[in-house]
């Protein structure tokens, strides 16, 4: 089943990026862990299901985001090696399918959780017939839950889970960013990034927070507009769920000042409020 909804969000966000010139490497590490859930999946769970999965409508005007911390460094900077997000995509016919069949682009944007707009940091297009993309910064594969089992619809039939790893994204400063990953292709149909409800995940939640963010704007673009926040409790859902990421990054050593440089970047349900539309998926 479907249900849309209306809504509007915007964030502007500035963070310190520094020259590559004298940051020292280290051991990449897991800094956020927000990853799918391993407890309480699909259907068998009745009323304690953890997995969701959410767009906006319509899917080629808005974008369901969320935001993540950059924790303390010890004085140092974050090098972000890998943000790695889910999708869900249908097969729920029985026959295999690849992302590039349904979409020819995927983006990912970032920004200030203090700003208006979040900018696309990286983007790549997917090659039709398959799960290549044309940037070897962006990764897609297709994944399960811990369990072996794919994503459950609402009719009850089993949808492919993406796990998508988009890598070298430049040093940033400890911190909360928001962030949005879309996708979109000629049928502009939906993109639907994984969440979960935390309490119920069984995995760690880092920064959940049972609030999300809405966006103006798709994957053609260059940034995208905050347009609010929103909770999918009583919101096309039964409970609250944040946006599932993990992401793996390396301190390191901080530039003097004149070498720093800001660089601006920021299962089926409805949602209504004001002008913003969201579907869900569950």
């Amino acid at each position: 089943m479907s249900i849309r909804l209306g809504y509007l969000v915007k964030p502007v966000m500035a963070v310190a990026v520094l020259a590559l010139a004298g940051l020292q490497p280290a051991a990449a590490a897991l800094i956020v862990d927000r990853g799918l859930p391993t407890d309480n999946l699909n259907n068998a769970a009745g009323s304690n299901r953890s997995n969701v999965a959410w767009d906006l409508y319509p899917p080629e005007t808005y974008i369901s985001g969320d935001d993540f911390t950059l924790p303390d460094a010890g004085g140092k900077a974050w090098r972000i090696d890998t943000i790695r997000v889910w999708v869900i995509a249908d097969n729920s016919q029985g026959v295999s399918i690849a992302l590039g069949d349904r979409y020819d682009t995927v983006s990912l944007f970032l920004g200030d959780a203090s700003a208006t707009t979040a900018d696309r940091v990286k983007t790549s297009g997917i090659i039709a017939g398959s799960n290549a993309t044309d940037n070897p910064d962006v990764v897609i594969t297709p994944v399960t839950y811990s369990n072996g089992e794919e994503y459950q619809g609402p009719s009850g039939s089993f949808m492919q889970i993406w796990q998508i790893d988009f890598n070298n994204l430049g040093v940033f400063a400890p911190g909360k960013l928001m962030f949005a990953v879309d996708g979109v292709g000629p049928l502009d149909i939906y993109w639907f990034n994984h969440a979960s409800n935390a309490a119920l995940s069984g995995s760690p939640q880092d920064g959940a927070d049972d609030q999300m963010l809405w966006f103006t704007g798709s994957a053609s673009d260059a940034s995208i507009t905050l347009s609010g926040t929103w909770d999918s409790n009583g919101s096309g859902w039964d409970k609250s769920s944040d946006h599932n990421i993990q992401v793996f990054a390396t301190a390191v050593s901080v530039p003097e000042p004149g070498t720093l440089a800001l660089l601006g970047f920021g299962l089926f349900a409805v949602f209504a409020a004001g002008r913003r539309r969201v579907a869900v998926e569950r």
